[in-house]
């Protein structure tokens, strides 16, 4: 369950857009990102007024949800409202090299 939020979750950071589906043909886990995708979309984490620890906190929850130990997640905050996730998927053989994965979890803005 770990593998598949983390998976889950890097697909939404990754992915700008889901195809449009029935809800009867959704599997589990479309289910699931698409619920994850709404609970992030939903959160204003725009540079000006949003809040990107809220986002992180939601993404937090969702991990340590799926069964991550507490100290694998941790959100920093540098500054007010502009908190950034970190989460550590353990894996199975420690003689292999660890990689990063990042991505952005704030919304640009576009100015007129």
């Amino acid at each position: 369950m770990r593998i598949t939020v983390v998976a889950t979750a890097l697909g939404l950071l990754a992915t700008t857009t889901l195809a449009a589906q029935e809800s009867s043909e959704l599997t589990r886990y479309e289910a699931l990102a698409r619920e994850m995708l709404a609970e992030l979309v939903a959160i204003n984490t725009t540079h000006s007024s949003g809040d990107n620890t809220a986002a992180a906190r939601a993404l937090e929850a969702r991990l340590l949800e799926a069964g991550f130990p507490e100290e694998d997640v941790q959100v920093l905050e540098p500054a007010p409202r502009k908190g950034n996730l970190v989460a550590r998927l353990r894996g199975a053989d420690t003689g292999l090299a660890p990689i990063l994965l990042l991505a952005r979890i704030d919304v640009v803005e576009a100015d007129p």
